[in-house]
């Protein structure tokens, strides 16, 4: 019976029941089990709506505590011991109201290595911001104890939190854990036994015990670890999953996989838009979308454009959503045209008119297929584009750690700037090694030594007004015998000024008050128990 129909069922159900006199029960379950079985009936229908009295009766029913006995001792939660913890406190409160995200990240990144809890004092604080920054939510939950996973209970807001704590067991987390520790159980047991992380996510969408698409959609974003063949029945069962945004992440998936059926099918799309003239010019013929079967809204093509769209016309959209579906490695195969070749042809004759559509849907398939492509082949221009659209942080976050330094020892001064080195780091923090630490120290002085002209003033204010944030994120973020550098600038000089200016010396200041917060909070994490909840 749907949820209406009981609602409806309810004001026939309760007529007279606010007469009816119920006894006072300290047990609720106990509670509810006797008056319905007291209430029973052989109608049916009679039956339905006494249950429905009852239960609503006891719904709205005061809930009568136990009187305690004499001598008890009152329950709480274990204390603290508020010692052990001064030393980490004091860096803890610098983190509010207004966070740097790499900042708080490396602090409870470093607190959760330690194995400690977070003190009792800074709770509601973390939690108030992690509700705002969804992206710091990950790095709380492990740091939270039981006082932060008894405080999220307290206050609607916080409900993200709730979970268990880092004692359970897998099976615990993944029976009550929040969505955060049931992703992280299913990484780390889809790094060791694929086929297994495999079956428990198929086991728990086949159940349908996930009622929130999102959680469906983090959960099923890990199976991109070790993607494989195996994978095909189970993305091919999402497929039909009730939330747009699951069915297409599988469509994705199945279109990285090259041998899949839906693979094949996008791949014998080509044919459908394009064409060679005598000469051997490509030709591209977008169709109708009276011509696009039903089927493909299935494989992930919206066939029926919103009411807004940035590609103008229905034939565009349905350009663009075939395109995306469709892997690059099968248009340079059945074209001959890398993807440089590729992105000047859309640029040409009667292609052009299609130029956004084209290339808009061509940055998706790479982002889907980042596996297969190498960054530091694709041209400028598409990297400025991928940049320009937030899709490059995305891309660099899958990325190996080697690959990702790689990219930004070439990229680094003329794709991307330190801030999108702080932005990657937020969207997947790694430890800096020695190597990319000095490497991102050498830029930045690089950065300064241009700056000695006659407009050194101007141009030095410009510069860390620009990058004030980023380098105080930095000092978190560097390799510890590189960071301490950093308060220590050799900053530029004109005609052989014999001070640098005010607002040079203030970063300065900042930036060693930052270093020497590191220090300390390193210190005193150190020396904090590894069990500071224990009484």
């Amino acid at each position: 019976m749907s949820v209406l129909s009981l609602n409806a069922l309810l004001p026939i159900a309760l007529s007279g029941t606010q007469h009816a006199s119920l006894p006072q029960f300290h047990e609720p379950k106990t509670a509810l089990l006797q008056a319905l079985q007291q209430h029973a009936h052989p109608s049916t229908a009679t039956q339905l709506l006494r249950l429905s009295a009852v239960a609503s009766r006891y719904e709205r029913m005061v809930y009568q505590a136990p009187k305690r006995p004499e001598n008890s001792q009152t329950l709480s939660l274990p204390q603290q011991s508020q010692n052990s913890l001064e030393g980490i406190t004091p860096t803890l409160h610098t983190l509010f109201p207004k966070p740097n995200l790499a900042h708080c990240i490396a602090i409870w990144r470093e607190l959760a290595q330690a194995q400690r809890h977070l003190p009792a004092s800074v709770l509601p604080d973390c939690l108030e911001i992690a509700y705002s920054h969804s992206v710091l939510r990950p790095w709380l939950m492990p740091i939270l104890g039981p006082q932060g996973l008894f405080l999220a209970q307290c206050n609607p807001k916080w409900k993200f939190a709730i979970g268990t704590d880092e004692h359970a067991s897998d099976e615990e987390a993944w029976q009550y854990g929040s969505v955060f520790q049931r992703v992280q159980v299913l990484q780390q047991q889809r790094q060791h036994h694929p086929q297994q992380a495999r079956e428990r996510l198929q086991d728990t969408l086949e159940q349908k015990n996930l009622k929130v698409a999102k959680e469906r959609k983090q959960l099923l974003e890990v199976l991109w670890l070790h993607l494989s063949e195996a994978d095909e029945a189970l993305l091919e069962f999402c497929l039909d999953d009730r939330s747009s945004e699951v069915s297409l992440l599988a469509a994705q998936m199945l279109v990285n996989l090259p041998n899949s059926a839906l693979s094949q099918r996008m791949q014998a799309l080509l044919p459908l838009l394009l064409q060679q003239d005598a000469k051997g010019k490509w030709l591209l013929e977008p169709l109708d979308i009276e011509a696009a079967p039903a089927q493909w809204q299935r494989d992930g093509i919206a066939i029926k454009p919103p009411s807004h769209h940035l590609f103008g016309s229905p034939k565009a959209w349905l350009l663009h959503q075939m395109v995306r579906m469709i892997p690059l490695q099968a248009w340079q195969q059945y074209t001959g045209m890398d993807i440089n070749a590729l992105w000047q042809w859309s640029a040409t004759g009667d292609v052009k008119m299609w130029q956004d559509a084209l290339r808009s849907a061509w940055k998706e398939a790479i982002f889907m297929n980042i596996s297969q492509v190498d960054l530091n082949q694709l041209p400028s221009k598409i990297l400025l584009d991928l940049r320009h659209n937030n899709v490059l942080h995305n891309m660099l976050v899958q990325c190996s750690d080697s690959d990702q330094e790689a990219f930004w020892q070439q990229q680094l001064g003329h794709i991307l700037s330190l801030d999108d080195v702080v932005t990657v780091y937020i969207l997947r923090p790694v430890n800096f090694s020695l190597e990319f630490s000095q490497f991102l120290y050498q830029f930045i002085t690089q950065q300064l030594q241009p700056l000695a002209t006659k407009e050194v003033d101007l141009k030095l204010y410009s510069w860390i007004a620009s990058h004030q944030s980023t380098l105080i994120s930095l000092v978190w973020l560097l390799h510890p015998d590189v960071a301490t550098k950093l308060s220590q600038l050799p900053w530029p000089r004109y005609d052989n000024q014999e001070c640098i200016p005010d607002y040079c010396e203030e970063l300065n200041q900042k930036l060693l008050a930052q270093q020497q917060m590191r220090t300390q909070w390193q210190q005193a994490l150190a020396n904090c128990p590894t069990h500071p909840f224990e009484s």
